[in-house]
């Protein structure tokens, strides 16, 4: 019965978006902003650390940037993570957006810039250094100008 309901629900749901997405195309021009919060997990390790250590913690990013064209948003992101034991990972990059079909929200990203780890309370060195990041993604549209 669940299980007929939860198939059901998603069925509607798939049906409510098309229907709206097929009613205002996605538009992507002039200034754009992204941001995300979650949950991430890291390891850290290295030779002379007195152990490894690890976990799962809140992340989150946030991107500025602007539209080149409708498939195309060039942007800066800042990412990062953080426990509360004081370890922190994160990145300042520059990244490309690249949206393959314009009039969908599937997006794929990459980009470069400056990474650091932080886990001085914890015992092990702080390195930084270049960084780098692919990715891929999905515009869910919510809103005529808000996805």
């Amino acid at each position: 019965m669940n299980r007929t309901i939860g198939i059901l629900a998603l069925a509607l749901a798939l049906s409510l978006s098309a229907a709206a997405e097929a009613q205002h195309p996605q538009t992507r021009q002039g200034f754009g902003i992204s941001f995300g919060f979650g949950a991430g997990s890291a390891v850290f390790t290295c030779d002379d650390c007195p152990a490894d250590w690890g976990g799962t913690a809140p992340s989150g990013y946030l991107r500025l940037g602007g539209y080149l064209s409708p498939s195309v948003m060039l942007a800066g992101e800042s990412n990062g993570w953080s426990d509360p034991d004081g370890a922190s990972i994160g990145a300042i990059l520059a990244v490309v957006q690249w949206y393959p079909m314009v009039e969908r929200g599937l997006y794929l990203k990459g980009g470069v810039g400056y990474a650091y780890a932080d886990a001085m309370d914890l015992g092990i060195d702080s390195p930084s250094g270049f960084g780098a990041s692919l990715g891929a993604g999905y515009d869910l549209r919510v809103g005529r100008n808000f996805a």
